[in-house]
């Protein structure tokens, strides 16, 4: 649970929240900001439905809407929904690193509906990309949990020992040392 709760607050790369000119016009994405202060403020349906009007507004802010709507949902438990949502931001062929964090959100929905399995080969391929944009260290630790919870105790052993040494000052290297113990 601690792994989503930071994954929650994931990196706004790319986020469009300046004013950005549309056919000579300057456009806000008002909407869009509308539904990051929603967020910020927990009220998680109040922003999805704001990710959604910014996403009709602005066409091209559709992977990042669906991203964020995505994370609305996996907040409030509600896994399915948070998936379709993910899904929806990865067939709008996004940039590299929103693609990795939506990859990492389906992994994190997998995770929480118990299906480890599925989620430990979600999350290798997140950390098979070489983008530093991602938080390694928390996806390599929930790989290593979903590998423990799947019964694969040797590769779930490594995972974990290799947040704690690649990680060290990171939060999830000491959750790792807890978990190999």
């Amino acid at each position: 649970m601690c792994g989503l709760a930071l994954f929650c607050v994931l990196i706004l790369f790319g986020c469009e929240t300046a004013p950005t000119k549309d056919d000579g016009r300057v456009v806000r994405a008002t909407s869009f900001l509308d539904a990051q202060k929603a967020f910020l403020a927990g009220d998680y349906d109040g922003a999805a439905l704001k990710f959604q009007s910014a996403a009709k507004e602005q066409p091209r802010l559709a992977p990042e809407a669906s991203y964020w709507i995505g994370v609305c949902r996996l907040k409030q438990g509600r896994t399915a929904s948070a998936e379709d949502a993910f899904r929806r931001c990865l067939a709008a062929k996004p940039d590299d690193t929103l693609r990795l964090n939506a990859l990492a959100g389906i992994g994190n929905c997998q995770q929480q509906a118990g299906k480890h399995d599925l989620a430990a080969r979600t999350y290798s391929q997140v950390l098979a990309s070489p983008s530093k944009f991602i938080e390694r260290d928390l996806i390599s630790y929930n790989y290593g949990l979903c590998l423990l919870k799947s019964g694969d105790a040797a590769k779930a052993r490594a995972a974990l020992q290799d947040v704690i040494r690649k990680y060290p000052s990171s939060p999830w290297a000491e959750e790792a040392r807890k978990a190999v113990k």
